[in-house]
């Protein structure tokens, strides 16, 4: 017979995992309703490969640090990893429903860039948290060796 947990204690597991995930994707949202003149963000040559490297050393050195912390073991765990994927599919899926580049009229499209989705925050934002799970997991992986 299985003890029923209660919601935020440790471990995490779906329902943890979509009620963040799904707080994430909201904050992007409101981040693309609520800035005036959003700048698009274009990392260029040079200062991608920085940024890749400084993102590299830092989840390294937060996982070698703190391997044993339960948050971290969520953060690379494989239910975060398949919420973050199925929103991501989600945001895809609605990539197809709305022609992307084009100027539109509606301004709930407009504002939530659904007609730009590559560019909204909550697919930024998305994208990261899913880069930062999935390398939290390969380090978990790759420290068994």
């Amino acid at each position: 017979m299985q003890k029923n947990k209660s919601l935020w204690f440790y471990p995490w597991g779906f329902i943890e995992s979509v009620i963040i995930v799904s707080a994430i994707m909201l904050s992007g949202f409101l981040i693309d309703v609520f800035s005036i003149n959003k700048q698009e963000l274009f990392i260029a040559y040079p200062l991608n490969i920085i940024v890749l490297i400084i993102l590299f050393f830092t989840l390294s050195s937060i996982y070698f640090i703190f391997r044993k912390n339960e948050f971290l073991k969520w953060l690379s765990s494989a239910q975060l990893a398949i919420v973050c994927i199925a929103w991501l599919l989600f945001l895809v899926l609605l990539m197809g429903l709305f022609k992307q580049g084009s100027k539109t009229d509606n301004f709930l499209v407009t504002r939530l860039h659904f007609n730009n989705i590559l560019q909204s925050s909550a697919f930024i934002l998305l994208k990261l948290f899913l880069i930062i799970n999935l390398s939290f997991a390969l380090f978990k992986r790759f420290n068994k060796f």
